[in-house]
């Protein structure tokens, strides 16, 4: 999750060593991945938005 920090006076905690990370599961830590997953699932999602609207205008075509 994102946060805004509007004042300069806020501590910025540290970045966990490797071994915290491992056993933790500290949600600093992201998959290696992790940015290709996301954008062959948004693709994906693109891929789909587009034939469900191409699908749509030749039903509304085929009904006109």
């Amino acid at each position: 999750m994102a946060t805004q920090i509007l004042e300069s006076n806020h501590a910025v905690p540290a970045q966990a060593s490797d071994d915290a990370r491992e056993g933790a599961g500290c949600e600093i830590y992201a998959e290696d991945g992790s940015v290709i997953r996301g954008f062959f699932y948004a693709m994906v999602l693109n891929l789909f938005l587009v034939l469900t609207i191409a699908g749509g205008w030749e039903l509304w075509r085929l009904m006109k």
